[in-house]
């Protein structure tokens, strides 16, 4: 397994912050929080590994049991739509070998931050801008998401407005990497970390909206999802963004 960006490699805690440092700097680089625990969980022994919990993770459905992570690339931007500016910005996205093919993963680091706002806080936001006469494709952009990843609302599941903006960046990039890198699947994962900074009341908020997200995505056929497990075969419309998925 080799971990690099860049064409940089990276064998320790202090490599990735060289080379792969947060948005945020040092600022966000902080004890018992999800950048600097991400770095640990793979950089935090004599050597590079894959965390336990992935494997685990990984060996809990037939579809990814027995894959073999080769490629890890922290920070990684992901484009998943045409429109210019930022890009998506997985913490890890990562390619593994499975005997049915490649495997593309996209993992979202987790302390206890949220999944960035809810899709309407962000999209009043981009009202405001419009109403100040600042062009922006934000609106034009989540319309796209929804469309591409969201089957029709079923009874007892949230409208798109009131799931979590990076719950839908993050698919998206996840399915996208898989796409680039001719990935016979995607798997999106949250590594969450439990720390003595942690509050233990904003992992059950999160695990709330995560649960609405998959509610959604399933059209409520899945409603939660354990801790170590993988829910498989989901499909979503793909277009506007992705041809097949």
């Amino acid at each position: 397994m080799r971990i690099e960006k860049g064409g940089r490699e990276i064998r320790t805690v202090d490599d990735w912050f060289d080379v792969a440092p947060p948005k945020g700097g040092r600022e966000q680089w902080v004890e018992g929080r999800s950048a600097l625990e991400c770095a640990r969980a793979w950089c935090g022994t004599e050597e590079p590994a894959v965390p336990a919990e992935l494997t685990d993770l990984l060996a809990s459905h037939p579809d990814t049991a027995g894959a073999v992570v080769r490629s890890v690339l922290p920070e990684r931007a992901i484009r998943i739509d045409d429109f210019p500016g930022e890009r998506r910005n997985a913490d890890i996205a990562a390619l593994a070998d499975h005997p049915t093919g490649l495997v593309a993963l996209n993992i979202e680091a987790k302390a206890d931050e949220p999944f960035d706002q809810p899709v309407h806080e962000v999209l009043t936001a981009l009202i405001r801008q419009i109403a100040a006469d600042e062009h922006t494709n934000g609106v034009a952009r989540i319309q796209q998401l929804a469309a591409a990843l969201l089957p029709a609302p079923a009874p007892d599941t949230s409208c798109h407005g009131d799931l979590r903006y990076q719950l839908l960046t993050g698919l998206a990039g996840a399915i996208a990497f898989a796409i680039a890198n001719k990935a016979k699947k995607a798997v999106f994962v949250i590594h969450e970390f439990v720390t003595n900074r942690t509050d233990d009341r904003k992992h059950e908020a999160n695990a709330r909206d995560l649960d609405a997200f998959l509610a959604r995505l399933t059209s409520g056929e899945v409603r939660s999802i354990a801790t170590g497990r993988l829910v498989a075969s989901i499909s979503v419309p793909g277009r506007p963004l992705f041809e097949s998925v």
